[in-house]
């Protein structure tokens, strides 16, 4: 506990306790850009899916028009 209570310090001016961990702050950047590649890629994967599904609704009406 004392280690981590190096990590802080108090601004001067404004009184704000500052966290100095600077690789905690790393850490927490690059969970957050993780976070935001799978969101992303999740967004990607629902719009292939719903355009193949749209082309498979096409595809069926175009068979059924040329069935008839």
């Amino acid at each position: 506990m004392l280690e981590q209570e190096h990590k802080y310090i108090r601004d001067s001016h404004s009184k704000a306790v500052i966290n100095t961990d600077v690789d905690a702050l790393r850490r927490y950047k690059a969970r957050k850009a993780e976070s935001k590649r799978i969101l992303d890629l999740k967004n990607e994967v629902d719009s292939i899916k719903n355009e193949m599904s749209e082309i498979k609704h096409l595809l069926t009406k175009l068979v059924d028009n040329q069935i008839r």
